[in-house]
């Protein structure tokens, strides 16, 4: 999934982990592969194969993102 995102905007996604090896991952994990996309100061929350993280966008407005797969929903937050 492509995504526009605004640098040092907060944006809050929600998370579907499929698969049992996914679901079992810390919630450390999923913010370190959130952060590799291109956020900061991630905070995962929740279990199981529904998670919940808020992050502030670091790169370039102008940069076209690429969102993981797992990223169900997105959307900015203020």
């Amino acid at each position: 999934m492509g995504f526009t995102l605004r640098e040092g905007r907060w944006y809050e996604a929600a998370i579907l982990l499929r698969g049992f090896t996914e679901r079992k991952f810390s919630n450390e994990v999923i913010a370190k592969r959130i952060a590799a996309a291109g956020f900061e100061r991630v905070k995962v929350t929740g279990s199981g194969s529904a998670r919940m993280a808020v992050g502030k966008w670091a790169r370039p407005t102008s940069e076209r993102a690429e969102i993981p797969r797992q990223i169900a929903k997105l959307r900015e937050i203020t």
